[in-house]
């Protein structure tokens, strides 16, 4: 089957620099692809070429097969739907004309919409929970209601081919994940094809179908192409994603700072896995690395009473209310730790 949006042999850059070389990418109906990677790795300049707003270097973009340079820019208006990250704040223009513009290439010679373009832009609005916004003014709109409204637009257009730039950096957290939400299930139960650039690591690799990696530690002038848990293993998200100081657990799906002491302590689980898993979290925010008995410096459990948090180690034995409590005294117990204490 022919991918509905395709790269062959493709090479994108600055200028005559070339950044990543010997594309060939697919994206098929019905699938959410999330490209993921540093910045400067080339994530925009490679959705702006799928989009046909910036060229590649050498190589294609196929539309079902089809360059992209050959077909006109009403077809490509038809088919493929752009969020980018330019600022919407346009004077004068409300939440319900911008997203009317998504039905524009649709429309007669007129601009007239048609019911069926007016229950797209209705259906679009309610999806990102903007109905009843439609005579709001845009730049009296905060940066991610504006990017709602940039983002029902492109729903409303119902394009074969959907393509996103950062679509959820102004938006609050529920709203990101909520974002996505709607994107894969747009991919899925409509049929089109989503592609979206993202620095939201975790949600990206809950949500999407396939991942394209820039790896520019490993090899800048490549795209490691997998599933999110194929790449999580292969160790290729911890590379690109972890630092000096900071490494990333692909299994926790969570950053780790790598200076300070690293004191190993042992949590014991006890019988509430949530209080257990909060007690593990409290212990790593603050440089403990949990660890089994054996090799303990240090010990975390609940008391009898189950009202108050014991820790014992080398400077004696407290009990404390809190996990807040156990933080600050992991914090003074880690801080005054010679290095031979320390993994």
């Amino acid at each position: 089957m022919t991918p509905v949006l395709a790269v062959r042999d493709g090479s994108i850059g600055y200028g005559s620099v070339s950044l990543v070389r010997d594309l060939n990418l697919a994206v098929e109906a019905g699938e959410f692809i999330c490209l993921l990677g540093p910045n400067g790795a080339g994530k925009t300049t490679l959705l702006r070429a799928l989009a046909g707003l910036g060229a590649l270097l050498s190589g294609d973009v196929l539309l079902d097969g089809r360059s992209l340079r050959r077909c006109s820019r009403a077809t490509v208006s038809t088919r493929i739907a752009v969020v980018l990250t330019e600022s919407l704040a346009i004077p004068g223009m409300t939440v319900g004309e911008l997203v009317r513009l998504g039905r524009h290439p649709f429309t007669d010679w007129k601009g007239s919409l048609s019911d069926a373009d007016l229950s797209a832009v209705r259906k679009a609005l309610a999806v990102m929970d903007l109905s009843g916004w439609e005579d709001r003014v845009l730049p009296e709109l905060s940066d991610g209601e504006r990017q709602r409204a940039a983002i029902a637009r492109a729903l409303a257009q119902e394009s074969d081919v959907l393509l996103l730039d950062e679509p959820t950096t102004y938006l609050d957290l529920t709203h990101r994940a909520e974002v996505l939400r709607i994107l894969r299930d747009v991919a899925w139960t409509e049929g089109r094809a989503v592609v979206a650039a993202l620095h939201d690591l975790d949600l990206a690799l809950r949500y999407a179908d396939r991942v394209w990696l820039f790896d520019p530690k490993a090899d800048p002038s490549r795209v490691i192409v997998g599933g999110p848990e194929d790449l999580l293993l292969s160790g290729a998200v911890e590379r690109v994603f972890s630092s000096r100081s900071v490494r990333y657990d692909p299994l926790d799906g969570t950053f780790e700072l790598r200076n300070g002491a690293r004191i190993p302590v042992h949590i014991a689980k006890g019988t509430d896995e949530r209080l257990f898993r909060m007690s593990l979290r409290t212990v790593s925010r603050v440089g403990g690395v949990p660890t089994d008995r054996r090799e303990a410096r240090m010990s975390l459990a609940r008391s009898v009473s189950g009202e108050a948090w014991i820790l014992e180690g080398p400077d004696g034995r407290e009990s404390l209310g809190s996990l807040d409590e156990v933080a600050a005294s992991l914090r003074k117990r880690f801080a005054a730790a010679t290095p031979d204490e320390s993994r």
